[in-house]
């Protein structure tokens, strides 16, 4: 892994933890989002619901991670990706298959977000699309 977790978590001024520094690589070595139970299954053995719980709200609020709400009132988080220079606003999009339940990250998606009415500012904008998948649908 070349990113240095250590310095993420000194950059947004939170003190290094083990458990801190486990959620933080779980984050990095998975694709997509996961949730408090996915976080809690990986990591379940070394460390509590409720640090881990606390960690994903440290998380958020510093904006490593972002959260995405679902149908059942569950969260999902996943690694906030950066802002461009000219300082477009972070944009994310998931889809999740309302048939088996996984949740694919939509990355190649275009959000054009220039055309927001009035004098609104948007520093970030999450999208939930629902469907079903091409699995689902019986496409190979």
């Amino acid at each position: 892994m070349d990113i240095n977790l250590v310095e993420i978590l000194k950059k947004n001024a939170l003190n290094i933890t083990a458990p801190r520094l486990n959620i933080l690589a779980l984050f990095y070595e998975h694709t997509g989002c996961l949730s408090h139970d996915d976080v809690l299954k990986a990591l379940g053995g070394v460390i509590d619901r409720v640090t881990i719980y606390r960690t994903l709200r440290a998380f958020v609020r510093k904006e490593i991670l972002f959260c995405i709400p679902t149908a059942n009132n569950h969260l999902l988080y996943s690694l906030q990706k950066t802002g461009t220079p000219n300082h477009t606003p972070v944009r994310h999009a998931v889809f999740i298959c309302k048939q088996c339940r996984r949740i694919y990250p939509m990355d190649s998606i275009d959000l054009d977000l220039k055309k927001m009415p009035g004098n609104f500012v948007i520093h970030h904008c999450s999208v939930v699309i629902k469907g079903k998948c091409k699995a689902c649908q019986g496409f190979p």
